[in-house]
């Protein structure tokens, strides 16, 4: 015999994910100011990422030209002290700081 359309509508219904529970307290998971500042630093990611993947063919010959320079300077400086100390490393590790300083402004400025 063939069941009512409510009776089996009854007893079919979606399953739900596990709920989730969190460590923070719940006056600091439902605080604004917590939702807020995670909504920023989403944005600033997702902002981030877009930049990088709409621009990688200009990035790609940048890190290739910092990358040949960071060649350049060691062979250079290598032979300055045979020796073979952290002094004579000394130009590559200025070289590597300044490239690091640069890559963290040009991402700063690509995100303005």
């Amino acid at each position: 015999m063939a069941e009512p359309a409510r009776a089996r509508a009854s007893y079919q219904h979606e399953e739900r994910p596990p709920h989730r529970t969190s460590s923070l307290p719940s006056r600091q998971r439902n605080s604004p100011a917590s939702s807020s500042k995670k909504r920023e630093a989403e944005t600033i990611w997702s902002r981030l990422r877009e930049v990088l993947h709409n621009n990688y063919l200009l990035l790609l010959p940048v890190f290739l030209l910092v990358f040949i320079g960071f060649v350049m300077v060691l062979s250079a400086s290598s032979s300055l002290n045979p020796s073979g100390t952290i002094k004579g490393y000394r130009y590559i590790f200025q070289q590597v700081g300044c490239a690091l300083g640069g890559g963290v402004l040009m991402l700063f400025f690509a995100l303005i």
